[in-house]
């Protein structure tokens, strides 16, 4: 079995040198160039035989949850009228649908800040979409489409002031966009699974976990989490207080975000369920499945 980063394991103690235990836990390392040694990070360690070295038997932990979304999607695709607008339903199902234009004040210059400037036929991909409801662009490598969607996310939220969402099948997708866009200056956060957020990337300062870390009118918060790092957990009481806060501060950076990133799945992620996005961008659509 491949082990990736963020795989969740059982690990179980067999031996007689101490009583039976079992902890869960994150990979955080996986074999490379280097060693063969697999690293796992345990939500709690209390009662863990650190003493043993052998006896022990690892379980890999299946989780449902990106199936569970996805097939919760296309439920809601189908039932519910008010998830995706008329004309994108009808378009999608390939339906004939006669096409929409929006009347809509187009910039003088088509090209983002700190990005290269565009040439003739990415200002068309960003006229085309910045006029229609669905546009579908397509290109083949270095062709420049990663700065030709930032460019679009940029105007987007230039043009209407809402927040747009931006996903991509895979992680790696996701953080070479997110570099891109956060370069043109708007507000950016990168939601990322639980069991990634020990993952390093070029983006991981502006991961949602991240950016709470980093919040500097939030003392109680930031005392909690040192304490939960030092101690492995806290008490029923700071626990509840913790999470409550760290809701809060959820709350705060998503509502002020220009820009919110995650991958296909993670767009089905509890903590986007409140919010609402006129505009939805997905780079290498073709390979979601």
């Amino acid at each position: 079995m491949k082990l990736m980063h963020g795989d969740e394991l059982r690990l179980r103690y067999l031996g007689e040198l101490h009583k039976a235990w079992s902890g869960v836990g994150h990979v955080i390392k996986i074999p490379d160039n280097y060693g063969e040694e697999v690293g796992i990070e345990l939500k709690t360690s209390s009662g863990a035989p650190t003493q043993c070295t052998s006896h022990f038997v690892v379980d890999f932990i299946w989780k449902s949850t990106s199936f569970d979304r996805m097939q919760l999607a296309l439920r809601k695709f189908a039932v519910d009228d008010s998830s995706v607008s008329g004309y994108i339903y009808h378009r999608l199902l390939g339906h004939d649908f006669d096409e929409v234009l929006f009347r809509c004040h187009l910039p003088k210059h088509f090209s983002a800040p700190n990005l290269p400037d565009l040439n003739r036929s990415q200002v068309y991909a960003v006229k085309h979409a910045l006029q229609r409801p669905l546009s579908l662009i397509q290109g083949p490598p270095g062709t420049g489409k990663t700065v030709t969607s930032a460019t679009i996310v940029y105007q987007l939220v230039k043009q209407s002031g809402s927040p747009v969402l931006v996903c991509a099948p895979s992680n790696t997708a996701v953080d070479q966009l997110t570099e891109k866009i956060h370069a043109t200056g708007l507000k950016v956060v990168r939601v990322c699974a639980k069991s990634r957020e020990a993952i390093v990337s070029s983006v991981s300062f502006l991961a949602l976990h991240n950016q709470i870390r980093n919040m500097d009118c939030n003392t109680e918060l930031q005392k909690l989490q040192q304490l939960k790092e030092e101690t492995g957990e806290l008490s029923s009481v700071d626990e509840k207080r913790y999470r409550m806060l760290k809701k809060a501060a959820e709350k705060e950076l998503l509502d002020a975000a220009d820009v919110i990133c995650c991958t296909c799945v993670g767009a089905g992620d509890p903590r986007l369920s409140r919010l609402k996005f006129h505009s939805i961008l997905i780079d290498e659509s073709m390979q979601a499945t």
